[in-house]
C-alpha cells in the first residue's frame, strides 16, 4: 500500500476496531466467560497489540508526508492520546471505567513498538547498505 490514502485509511479501520472494543458494555463479564482465569491477561495483551499497532500504523502512514524521526515522534504522540482519549470514551459505557494504568499500559506498548520499530529500521538500513 503505497498511497497516502490507503495508509491513512488503515489507521482510520484500526482506530474504528479500538473504539468498537471500548464500546462493548461490561466487557470483562463477556471475556471472563471465554478466556477464564486468563481474563486480566487477554484482556492487557489486548491493550498491548491494539496501542502497538495503532503507533506503527500511524508511523507508516506519516513516512510518506515527514522525516522518519519526526514521523516516529508524532505517531508516539497521536498513539498516547488516542490511548487517552479510548479510557475516556470507555468512561461513557456502561460496565466501564476510564482507568490510567491502562492508558500507561497502552503508552508502555507504543513505547516497545517505537523500540523495535527503530531496531528494525537499524538492521534494514545495515543490510541495504551491505547490498550496495
Amino acid at each position: 500500500m503505497n498511497s497516502p490514502i490507503a495508509r491513512w485509511l488503515l489507521v482510520i479501520i484500526w482506530m474504528s476496531v479500538i473504539f468498537a472494543f471500548s464500546h462493548q458494555a461490561n466487557s470483562s463479564e463477556k471475556t471472563a466467560v471465554v478466556f477464564g482465569g486468563f481474563n486480566i491477561f487477554a484482556r492487557k495483551m489486548g491493550h498491548i497489540s491494539e496501542f502497538g499497532v495503532l503507533f506503527l500504523l500511524i508511523r507508516y502512514a506519516l513516512r510518506k508526508h515527514i522525516e522518519l524521526k519526526k514521523a516516529t515522534r508524532v505517531a508516539v504522540l497521536l498513539a498516547v492520546l488516542y490511548a487517552a482519549s479510548d479510557e475516556w470514551h470507555q468512561s461513557f459505557v456502561p460496565g466501564r471505567s476510564a482507568c490510567i494504568e491502562d492508558v500507561m499500559l497502552d503508552s508502555s506498548a507504543v513505547l516497545v513498538a517505537f523500540l523495535c520499530s527503530g531496531l528494525i529500521d537499524k538492521i534494514v538500513a545495515k543490510l541495504s547498505g551491505a547490498k550496495s
